[in-house]
C-alpha cells in the first residue's frame, strides 16, 4: 500500500509531505515496495490535506464505552479496544486497579484469552490472514499495566485502600503467568516497606514506575537506583514539587532514561504544568496517557471503576461522594440517570469510605488519548511534541520501540489521517482503511 502526498511524521519527529509505503501491513522503503503488489489503483491513498501519524499508544488505559478492564469480563475488553481503535489508539496497555490477588488473576486471564480467540501472538501481533478484516477494527493490546496494590495508603486516590499490601515477587510472578506474560509495567510505592527490594529484583522483567507514592526526593532517587524507570501520571497522587524536597518529580528530571506519563485532560494538571513537563523533560521522556475509565464515551453518570463507586460529569471523573454512594448502594444493578445500569454489573465491593464532598478525589478520566494529545496542542505544546509523546515515546518506554508508535521498516504501518484543525478523519491498520465521520 501506498500513502501518498500527506505530511508524514517522519523518524527524526518532523512532517515531510513523502509517501509512506507498507506491504503485509509493516513499513517498508520505498525502494523495498514491491511494484506488483503497492503500484495498483486499490492499494494508493491519496492523503493530500492530512497529516499521517503513527497509530497512538495508551500504555495507561482503565476502561471506556461503559467497561472497565477490571470487570474481568472478555467481551467487555473486546468493546474497550474496539472503541481505541475508533479512537485513533491502535496499540494499548489495558491497566488494571487495587484489587485482592484472586481478582486480578482473573482479571488478566481474560487478556490472553482474547488474543488468542482473535489469532494473535506476542503483544498483539496478528497473524491470520483471512480474519485480518475482522481484527483490524480492534486496538492491538501490546501489554498489560499492574497499577497497584503495591502503593501507599495516603497517596492511594482512587485505588481502593483496603487492599494495598507490600510488594511481592512471588505475588507479581503469578500475575503475570495468570496474564500470559504481557504484563508490562508496574506501578510501585518505593518509599514503602519491602517496596525497594522488589523494584530491585523485577526490575529486569518488567517496567517499574513510581507512582501513588508519598515518597520524597532521597526514596524517589533510591527507587530510580533500584532500577524504576517511569513514573505513573505525574504531578498526581504523589507529592508536589517543592524546593526543599522536590519528591518523585525532582528526582526524575535528572533521570535521563526515566519516561514520565502525563494526563494532558485539562482535568488532571493546569495547561501551564503541561507546557513546562515538556520544556523540563524535553519531548523524548513525556509520554501522555488516557487515564481512562468507563466513563470515557459514555453520557454524564455514575460508573464504576476498580469496583468503587464514580461520577462522570463532563470531562471530570471523581470518586462518589456519600450522597452518590447512598444512590448507588453496595449490591444489585442500581438505576443511574441516564437509565442504564452501572457497567460491570452487580456489587460494588470494597468501596473506600467517602470521600469529604468538599474535597473531590479525581478517579480517572472520561478522555480518550486522541482527545488528550489535541488537549495538550490546545494548551501551546508543539504538534511534533504531542504525537512523539503519544506514539514514539509510549511504544519506547514498554519496549516495542521499532515495532508500533513509529513509522521505521519493520514497524506495524498503524496510522491515522487527521486534518488541519487535527479532527480525526481515517485510522488504517492491516492496510484497512476506516474513514470517521
Amino acid at each position: 500500500m501506498i500513502i501518498e502526498n500527506g505530511m508524514v511524521f517522519g523518524v527524526g519527529g518532523k512532517f515531510h509531505k513523502t509517501s509512506l509505503y507498507s506491504v503485509g501491513g509493516k513499513v517498508v522503503k520505498g525502494e523495498d515496495a514491491p511494484g506488483t503488489v503497492c503500484r495498483t489503483a486499490s492499494r494508493i491513498l491519496d492523503a493530500a490535506g492530512f497529516y499521517v501519524i503513527p497509530g497512538l499508544v495508551d500504555v495507561h488505559a482503565h476502561g471506556a464505552v461503559g467497561h472497565d478492564f477490571c470487570d474481568g469480563d472478555m467481551e467487555g475488553l473486546r468493546k474497550i479496544a474496539e472503541y481505541e481503535y475508533r479512537s485513533g489508539v491502535t496499540s494499548f496497555c489495558p491497566t488494571s486497579m487495587t484489587l485482592p490477588e484472586a481478582r486480578l488473576a482473573e482479571i488478566y486471564a481474560a487478556v490472553p484469552m482474547l488474543l488468542r480467540e482473535m489469532e494473535s501472538v506476542g503483544g498483539g501481533e496478528r497473524v491470520s490472514k483471512e480474519k485480518a478484516a475482522e481484527a483490524v477494527n480492534f486496538s492491538r493490546i501490546v501489554g498489560i499495566h499492574m497499577e497497584g496494590p503495591f502503593l501507599a495508603t495516603k497517596k492511594c486516590g482512587a485505588q481502593n485502600p483496603k487492599d494495598i499490601v507490600p510488594a511481592d515477587y512471588d505475588m507479581f510472578c503469578r500475575l503475570n503467568e495468570a496474564g500470559g506474560g504481557l504484563l508490562k509495567i508496574v506501578t510501585v510505592a518505593p518509599e514503602q516497606a519491602r517496596n525497594l527490594e522488589f523494584i530491585r529484583r523485577v526490575s529486569g522483567e518488567v517496567n517499574v514506575s513510581l507512582g501513588h507514592s508519598t515518597a520524597g526526593f532521597e526514596e524517589a532517587e533510591a527507587g530510580f537506583a533500584a532500577g524504576a524507570n517511569h513514573v505513573t501520571h505525574l504531578f498526581n497522587a504523589m507529592n508536589p514539587y517543592h524546593h526543599r524536597n522536590p519528591g518523585i518529580i525532582g528526582a526524575a528530571t535528572g533521570q535521563k532514561d526515566v519516561f514520565v506519563e502525563l494526563i494532558s485532560d485539562g482535568m488532571h494538571v493546569h495547561p501551564a504544568a503541561v507546557r513546562d513537563v515538556f520544556r523540563l523533560f524535553g519531548d523524548g521522556r513525556v509520554v501522555l496517557i488516557s487515564d481512562s475509565t468507563a466513563s470515557c464515551g459514555m453520557p454524564d453518570g455514575e460508573y464504576v471503576l476498580g469496583g468503587q463507586a464514580v461520577l462522570k460529569d463532563g470531562r471530570k471523573v471523581t470518586l462518589a461522594a456519600s450522597g452518590g454512594m447512598k444512590r448507588l448502594g453496595v449490591a444489585g444493578l442500581p438505576d443511574v440517570p441516564n437509565g442504564k445500569a452501572v457497567p460491570g454489573g452487580g456489587k460494588l465491593s470494597g468501596m473506600a469510605e467517602a470521600p469529604n464532598p468538599s474535597d473531590e478525589v479525581i478517579a480517572g478520566s472520561a478522555s480518550n488519548l486522541y482527545e488528550c494529545m489535541c488537549c495538550a496542542v490546545s494548551f501551546g505544546v508543539p504538534l511534533e511534541s504531542a504525537v512523539k509523546a503519544a506514539t514514539v515515546n509510549p511504544a519506547r518506554s514498554i519496549g516495542l520501540e521499532g515495532q508500533i508508535g513509529s513509522f521505521v521498516p519493520g514497524a506495524w504501518a498503524d496510522c491515522l489521517l487527521m486534518d488541519e484543525t487535527l479532527r480525526l478523519r481515517a485510522v488504517i491498520s492491516n492496510e484497512h482503511v476506516t474513514w470517521l465521520s
